[in-house]
């Protein structure tokens, strides 16, 4: 918890949890808060160096009067999945959901996505992607969603075991909270027969770049 759990153990110490708004100079103390129930939740957020990691979104409620504006309020809770535009073109946007892959790897499954937009494109398909809300809090972005023929996507930048093992958990996960008709893991080539094989045995489909577009395998 490091410096956060003085935060936490606040009530328990009796102190007072009072809140600042710092913009450029000016400093505005906001009042007096406690603890919401639960207190906190995991989220994965940018820090002043770009770099994403996982950190810890405290749930504050004002203890009596509270200076706040409309940017104050909490987002809705959203208890269904939100269909957002692809953002493979945008690395930077790309990686922001997906803080436990190396920036390599990101790179990769963003540059396969939007190629594989662009092949869907061309035949009238559109594709989308969705954050989905986890009841602990926080979010899960899928990768691609085929919108006409309602399949559910996860982009992995390699055909290794690893990356197939991973990524099968991923859509089978997302498979959960999206409504779809079929899966598939998009890799750069085509898998081992061994890995073909584990990734039919769920039901996840499996499709892969050539000159000429993308072949896939049926499960």
């Amino acid at each position: 918890m490091g410096g956060n759990r003085a935060l936490l153990a606040a009530p328990e110490l009796g102190r007072a949890i009072r809140l600042f708004r710092s913009e450029s100079t000016a400093t505005t103390y906001l009042g007096e808060f406690l603890l919401a129930e639960p207190p906190y939740y995991r989220a994965d957020a940018a820090d002043r160096n770009g770099e994403v990691r996982s950190v810890l979104v405290f749930r504050l409620v004002p203890e009596g009067a509270a200076v706040h504006d409309a940017g104050d309020a909490a987002p809705p809770d959203v208890q269904v999945p939100e269909v957002l535009p692809l953002e493979a073109a945008n690395i930077e946007a790309y990686a922001l959901s997906r803080p436990d892959e190396p920036p390599i790897a990101v790179r990769r499954e963003a540059k396969l996505v939007a190629e594989y937009e662009q092949w869907l494109s061309i035949s009238g398909n559109e594709a989308v992607r969705h954050r989905i809300p986890i009841p602990d809090g926080g979010y899960l972005y899928t990768d691609v969603f085929d919108v006409r023929t309602e399949e559910l996507i996860e982009a992995k930048a390699s055909a290794a075991r690893v990356c197939i093992r991973a990524g099968l958990g991923q859509v089978l996960d997302y498979g959960r909270f999206i409504d779809h008709r079929s899966k598939a893991l998009l890799v750069p080539t085509r898998p081992s027969v061994d890995l073909v094989e584990l990734l039919h045995a769920y039901g996840v489909n499996v499709i892969w770049p050539t000159r000429g577009g993308f072949l896939r395998l049926d499960a």
